[in-house]
């Protein structure tokens, strides 16, 4: 995956946040469901960490969304979940 900057970063982190959010999910539970530990979604969620493709795999797959929606939102910077 191709090193994405820090702006792309933030937009990630919050769709990722939006959409656990839209599950009423605690990052706890997200975590979990990702096979993940809760700091480390927490770091996403704040744009801290730059993911492989399979761990972005994980996270859409513990938040039940295709990788593909997760990414595009992200480009987009949608709300919704």
């Amino acid at each position: 995956m191709p090193e994405v900057d820090p702006i792309e970063l933030d937009r990630l982190g919050h769709a990722i946040r939006v959409r656990r959010h839209t599950l009423r999910l605690s990052q706890d539970q997200a975590a979990r469901h990702a096979g993940m530990h809760r700091n480390y979604i927490g770091a996403l969620e704040r744009g801290e960490i730059n993911p492989t493709y399979g761990t972005l795999l994980r996270v859409s797959t513990g938040l039940r969304i295709p990788i593909e929606r997760l990414i595009a939102k992200a480009r987009s910077g949608h709300e919704d979940g």
